[in-house]
């Protein structure tokens, strides 16, 4: 037996985008994960940056998403990777490689992306090169 469908229209797509992004489902997961005291971390960065926090006694947590807008009007979620209370700040660490290239699926840099999630939400996220996993360089950043 074959099911056959019918392409969908881009009015019934955006529609389901809509609610799936209102029901928070989808985006963007790395398959390789890093386990640090029960919380999943997706990099090698983002295990140094949370490993100096905690040798410094810096308290950090995992934020929720926030909604920003690209340049065609369509609604993208970001997630920082942490959060640092008692300093309002996000802290986002990145390879060289999603500093300095373009994204295919935004056609902008993760740079470019962030200043836009901090521009249209009104919070402070430091991006945080190689150089700069450690709590004596973020502090540098404040």
């Amino acid at each position: 037996m074959h099911i056959f469908s019918h392409p969908h229209t881009e009015d019934f797509k955006r529609k389901m985008h809509d609610i799936a992004i209102q029901r928070q489902l989808g985006g963007w997961h790395t398959s390789k994960t890093i386990e640090y005291k029960g919380i999943k971390l997706d990099s090698r960065y983002e295990l140094a940056v949370v490993e100096d926090l905690d040798k410094n006694k810096i308290k950090w947590e995992r934020p929720h998403h926030f909604v920003w807008k690209d340049e065609t009007g369509n609604i993208h979620r970001y997630y920082p990777d942490f959060y640092l209370p008692e300093y309002d700040v996000y802290l986002d660490p990145k390879n060289d490689f999603l500093i300095n290239n373009k994204s295919k699926r935004f056609g902008i840099t993760d740079i470019e992306k962030i200043q836009k999630v901090s521009t249209q939400n009104n919070i402070k996220i430091l991006i945080l090169d190689k150089n700069h996993l450690n709590w004596e360089s973020i502090k540098e950043l404040l």
